[in-house]
């Protein structure tokens, strides 16, 4: 009976080990969303592609900070599942308000997505930055706004614009004209400055939380290099992390098969060792 007790000893630590296993998958995953892009930026392009919002991007580029920009995408009249999925998988909004941005219902139409992910709990910022325009005529759609938005005052989603335009106005962002002096190129530095700093410490935030995570499902003693690949995803690269969860999924799948072969043979072990005592067992009384 001792051989039989210490086998279903060793099955019941594979099978503790394995769900374990499949909890650190499956919590580690819930607790890190991965992003493709690190900034999304919202703007209209005749009044900012060519000069401010071009500055804007290579100065982000040049921190890599992996950014989207908006230039090879075919225009249609509603905004496309390409460029909704860019949003999504973006981390932060940079909405760069100008004198025409809300005649673009392309433009009202990526806030109003960018405004549904900003209330989701997965990270995402929102910088409105006001080019041309000051705050108070986007939250009260006055002045060049109110013009630029007369277009569309009998819309279907006249309302549900006009309320994401104020929702964006309503937090914390920069105005040219009272930032730097006006001066752009300071101006683009300072934004861009305060977007890594807020970037390196989501990245902390989100590490912690994964690290925290592994510790408290009892994977404390887990190799370094392996804590890494799962709680620090490369700043330059926001691909490492989808490449090389992908991976590790895969692992997963080889090591849980390996540990179910394990608990079968361990079982099948036991049974024949049961069986083998039994008759053992039988022929001692018989005798």
């Amino acid at each position: 009976m001792a051989s039989s007790t210490s086998s279903f000893g060793i099955v019941s630590v594979l099978m503790i080990f394995s769900i374990i296993f499949v909890m650190a998958s499956s919590s580690t995953l819930s607790g890190h969303r991965s992003f493709a892009y690190d900034v999304f930026i919202s703007f209209r392009g005749k009044d900012t592609r060519k000069n401010f919002v071009d500055h804007l991007y290579f100065a982000l580029q040049h921190k890599h900070i992996h950014t989207f920009k908006d230039d090879n995408i075919k225009r249609g009249e509603k905004i496309g599942d390409e460029l909704i999925k860019s949003i999504e998988d973006s981390k932060f909004y940079i909405v760069v308000f100008s004198k025409n941005y809300a005649s673009s219902s392309w433009c009202l139409d990526e806030i109003l997505k960018i405004m549904e992910c900003h209330r989701m709990t997965h990270g995402h910022k929102v910088y409105p930055l006001f080019y041309d325009v000051e705050p108070y005529e986007v939250r009260k759609l006055t002045g060049a706004v109110e013009e630029a938005f007369s277009e569309h005052r009998n819309e279907v989603s006249s309302e549900k614009w006009r309320e994401a335009l104020k929702e964006v106005a309503h937090l914390a962002g920069w105005e040219l004209k009272n930032t730097c002096n006006g001066y752009e190129a300071k101006f683009i530095q300072k934004v861009v400055e305060q977007i890594s700093l807020d970037l390196y410490n989501s990245n902390l935030d989100e590490n912690l939380i994964c690290r925290e995570t592994m510790a408290n499902i009892g994977l404390q003693g887990v190799d370094y290099t392996m804590t890494r690949t799962l709680c620090e995803p490369s700043p330059q690269d926001n691909q490492y992390w989808q490449q090389m969860w992908l991976q590790q999924l895969e692992i997963n799948k080889q090591l849980q098969a390996q540990i179910n072969q394990l608990i079968a043979n361990q079982l099948d072990n036991s049974s024949s060792q049961y069986n083998q005592q039994e008759d053992e067992e039988n022929d001692e009384i018989n005798d």
